[in-house]
């Protein structure tokens, strides 16, 4: 996560605003730029290698997903807290009870044959301790179910939910046995999905990210 990857399409040219964007988000969520500190465009541009332009153009979009912060009429990174720890994951449980409804209702055989098997290796990786692997399992799990819905607008929206609730958690704060629920809420998710069921997919998702958001209040106050 520290590490500032890009992906570049090899359907057409990403444009240099997308890519920056980009790096200065991994930037922000892989704490390089840590909560608090002041973004100055010059430095980004600097260690970037472009011109403070697209540096200034990702940082008014990073500030209307909500990780960046004016304070005294300067940029900062957000600083987490519990009142933004919640709304965060008020708004991301709405989108996606949301995607939820939708991919049971609209997704295709593929996309509803992609979302049980992640959500089994998901619990899966949870039984098995093995955190790292169950993070980016998570993470697929909630992106599939997005797309799943077939509409676009509601899966940008989530994803870019879903990277401010990444921001927000200074750490990981599930345990084991908080995984293995959240593994178990996948399959119950994706079957509800596979199966046509939208009220209990919209349900299970929003039960299901409103758990996750305890567990991170919980932390949070704790720390």
């Amino acid at each position: 996560m520290s590490d500032v990857s890009v992906e570049v399409s090899l359907e057409r040219p990403r444009k240099l605003g997308d890519i920056v964007l980009d790096q200065v988000r991994e930037l922000i969520v892989g704490k390089q730029l840590p909560p608090g500190e002041r973004l100055s465009e010059a430095r980004i541009a600097k260690m970037l290698g472009v011109s403070k332009t697209p540096v200034r153009e990702a940082l008014l979009q990073l500030r209307m997903i909500g990780l960046v912060s004016m304070i005294d009429g300067n940029a900062h990174v957000v600083v987490p807290s519990a009142r933004l720890i919640r709304e965060a994951y008020e708004v991301r449980a709405g989108l996606e009870a949301l995607t939820a409804r939708l991919a049971a209702e609209r997704a295709d055989t593929g996309h509803r044959a992609q979302l049980l098997p992640l959500a089994e290796e998901s619990l899966q990786a949870a039984r098995d301790h093995d955190a790292q692997r169950f993070r980016s399992l998570d993470q697929r799990f909630h992106h599939a179910v997005a797309v799943a819905s077939n509409n676009e607008t509601a899966r940008q929206r989530m994803d870019e939910t879903l990277v401010l609730c990444q921001t927000l958690r200074r750490r990981d704060v599930l345990t084991g046995w908080d995984s293995q629920q959240c593994g178990q809420a996948h399959v119950t998710i994706a079957e509800a999905i596979n199966s046509g069921d939208a009220e209990v997919a919209a349900r299970e998702m929003y039960l299901h990210v409103n758990y996750v958001m305890d567990r991170v209040l919980s932390a949070f106050g704790d720390q």
